[in-house]
């Protein structure tokens, strides 16, 4: 996905609370919360366990809690689909 198509992820979740899946140490981690800020490496995210400060490049999957499906963050875009099935 290309930084331009990228919107903040603080703004398309706001108000929910979601889970987060990410690497580290090579196992995928758990954790709940709401995001409270992002920027263009990290995202920051406040449950009840506590902060937690993850970087955009080791996260695998965000679930908005009312939405009901996960967002694969790494996900193309459709442009990018097309382009590449127009190429063939």
């Amino acid at each position: 996905m290309n930084e331009e198509n990228v919107g903040s992820v603080t703004a398309f979740y706001k108000g929910q609370d979601v889970k987060v899946i990410w690497l580290e140490d090579g196992k995928s981690k758990l954790g709940r919360g709401r995001i409270v800020n992002d920027d263009h490496q990290f995202i920051y995210l406040k449950g009840q366990k506590g902060s937690l400060v993850l970087n955009k490049e080791e996260l695998v999957v965000i679930k908005g809690q009312s939405e009901g499906k996960m967002v694969p963050v790494n996900q193309r875009s459709e442009e990018e689909n097309n382009e590449d099935n127009a190429s063939e």
